[in-house]
């Protein structure tokens, strides 16, 4: 029980940190700037029509542009990893190793879901006076599925994922496994900031997403997607008798979540925090 707390306290105590620092709200603004950018073009998509609430939401996630700058935007804002401020070295002396690493990496946790929250209700919330909560999809997306040309730059959806898949259940998967690839990169983000002292895990995960990225759009390694993360993550890959599957996709992200989880558990152990504290001082 007083783990817990302990936790409990780093945890607020970091949410409070970071609520005001400049690599936390630039990275939000990235992220809403992009979401709230397809929001507005899908709603002049439906013109005179009406649409589901989470359509446009869903849309945003079916071109890689469009996914790269939310996960640049969530890159962004925890950046700042392994979050040593003046202060966190007697936290950390005070609260143990370990509880302090459990409280980041629940942070982190907690950060990716407020991240994609807010992108959803923003969304939700442009389109509010075109759209409906009925779990049925629009007239508008259904009669563009599958077009052969672009329209409002908006991802033309595959008649497949409105056959497959509900709006609201759509959605929900979407806000699911982008949360848990956000985390998976987080993580080692994390880790190799702290192992090396250096913006090395930034750089790392951006180049890391950039790579699987592109493997991703290359037919010659298409053996691969069912082991690139980045693939795991887009809802429309889902679909079909040569998808993937969502039970592949949950457990992949929570096996490979677990071993950064524990690979960082082993770094925290000895790195000297003397050291970063005094890298973030110099900053």
């Amino acid at each position: 029980m007083r783990k817990f707390k302990t936790m409990f306290l780093l945890l607020w105590y970091q949410l409070q940190t970071v609520a005001y620092r400049k690599r936390c709200v630039a990275g939000y603004l990235v992220g809403i700037a992009s979401i709230a950018v397809t929001s507005v073009n899908y709603y002049h998509f439906l013109g005179t029509h009406t649409g589901n609430l989470w359509e446009a939401f869903i849309q945003h996630f079916g071109m890689y542009g469009n996914i790269s700058l939310v996960v640049f935007g969530f890159i962004i804002v925890i950046s700042d990893a392994p979050f040593i401020y003046s202060d966190s070295f007697l936290k950390i002396h005070r609260t143990g190793r370990k509880n302090w690493y459990d409280a980041m990496g629940l942070y982190i946790v907690i950060q990716a879901i407020l991240y994609y929250f807010i992108l959803a209700l923003l969304s939700a919330v442009i389109l509010i006076r075109k759209t409906y909560m009925n779990n049925i999809w629009s007239q508008a997306i259904q009669s563009y599925a599958g077009a052969s040309s672009f329209r409002n730059n908006l991802s033309i959806p595959s008649p497949l994922l409105l056959s497959q898949y509900s709006p609201w259940s759509a959605m929900i998967h979407t806000f699911l496994l982008m949360v848990l690839y956000s985390v998976f990169l987080a993580g080692i983000l994390f880790a190799l900031n702290m192992y090396s002292n250096t913006a090395f895990g930034t750089i790392t995960v951006g180049v890391l997403h950039v790579i699987t990225m592109l493997i991703s759009s290359l037919d010659r390694f298409t053996f691969l997607g069912p082991w690139l993360h980045f693939n795991n993550a887009i809802l429309s890959n889902h679909l079909g008798d040569y998808g993937l599957t969502l039970a592949h996709s949950y457990i992949y992200f929570v096996v490979s979540i677990y071993i950064v989880y524990m690979l960082g558990k082993f770094v925290v152990v000895h790195t000297d925090f003397r050291m970063l504290g005094s890298s973030e001082n110099n900053e």
